[in-house]
């Protein structure tokens, strides 16, 4: 994937080869010159494109869930954000923003094969009625949304009912003064204090909590550890770890596992591989790869930890022994 548009080599170029009927050698060069004078030119264009988008996020996530159904929102991962522009909404937008170079049609094509690519493991495939536009997830936007998904989940796993931990959060976290938000609730202030005083007798009332040390706060640390209902849990740094089902399905549930070959396992080694070295750097062979080394580390105990820099040695070692 390019850094700064979502959609990857294979699908840019393999597009621009249909897309151009008449394509001229170079015989200096060696190389299809009109392929690649347009391969700069449309990646310009979805630069352009991905910065508009980015840029106005927070505005078209807001409409799309408060709005009516003309912008549908098809999928949102840690990586990306998917809209199905139903009634053309964003593209007459991106028209009116951005002085495209190339046609704006072979820029919708590019999004919905990328999208077709994205959701090719998926067990149900969301329908889509209009153009498909994939935007990046920004990385403080991401580390933002996963902070308050934490919160929230903690809060809850605290015996907190939802609507408490969400009053809690908004108030005490957000600092929204208790009138406003009750406005926006359309709820009355006694209803929102009476819903804090709960949650923070609740959160008085609880000793649980995890222990850190100083590796947790500069580098990604992943633990593993059974319930006592006996599920198996794994976060990073705090955090519940992402199981990437949009990368690879290998758990169609998600569910993360340890100590044997199988679905959960695989799917922890995806996960974390895409965590530490980037999702466009890992393969099939290498996850099955990395299982073994977890397998092996983890076995079958109820409780283990990794280090990033464990991860990052396994990975440079088998560099080394596979080169790309």
């Amino acid at each position: 994937m390019n850094v700064n548009h979502p959609i990857d080599e294979e699908t840019l170029m393999n597009t621009l080869r249909q897309h151009i009927t008449d394509i001229t050698e170079d015989p200096d060069l060696g190389i299809k010159t009109e392929l690649n004078n347009e391969s700069q030119v449309v990646n310009s264009d979805l630069k352009d494109t991905q910065k508009t988008l980015q840029k106005n996020l927070k505005y078209i996530l807001g409409c799309t869930m408060t709005g009516s159904d003309d912008i549908h929102l098809l999928w949102q991962s840690s990586s990306y954000v998917i809209f199905d522009d139903r009634d053309g909404i964003l593209t007459e937008g991106l028209s009116d923003n951005i002085n495209f170079e190339c046609d704006l049609s072979l820029i919708h094509k590019l999004h919905s094969r990328m999208a077709n690519k994205i959701f090719r493991s998926f067990t149900e495939k969301p329908p889509r009625e209009g153009d498909t536009w994939i935007i990046n997830v920004p990385q403080h936007w991401a580390h933002a949304t996963q902070s308050m998904e934490t919160l929230l989940t903690e809060l809850i796993k605290k015996g907190i009912s939802p609507t408490q931990a969400l009053d809690y959060w908004m108030v005490e976290i957000q600092n929204k003064t208790i009138p406003n938000w009750a406005t926006e609730r359309e709820k009355s202030t006694q209803t929102i204090r009476k819903n804090i005083e709960k949650a923070t007798e609740r959160i008085n009332r609880d000793s649980s909590s995890l222990e850190f040390d100083a590796d947790h706060y500069f580098k990604s640390v992943y633990d593993g550890r059974y319930t006592t209902e006996n599920r198996r849990i794994v976060s990073v740094n705090g955090h519940h770890l992402d199981p990437r089902t949009d990368l690879y399905d290998y758990s169609s549930s998600g569910s993360l596992s340890w100590g044997y070959r199988g679905a959960g396992p695989t799917q922890l080694a995806a996960a974390m591989l895409s965590d530490v070295i980037g999702a466009n750097q890992v393969n099939h062979d290498m996850i099955i790869s990395f299982r073994k080394f977890c397998n092996k580390k983890m076995g079958e105990s109820d409780q283990w930890r990794i280090v990033e820099d464990e991860i990052l040695e396994w990975y440079n070692e088998y560099s080394e022994e596979d080169p790309p």
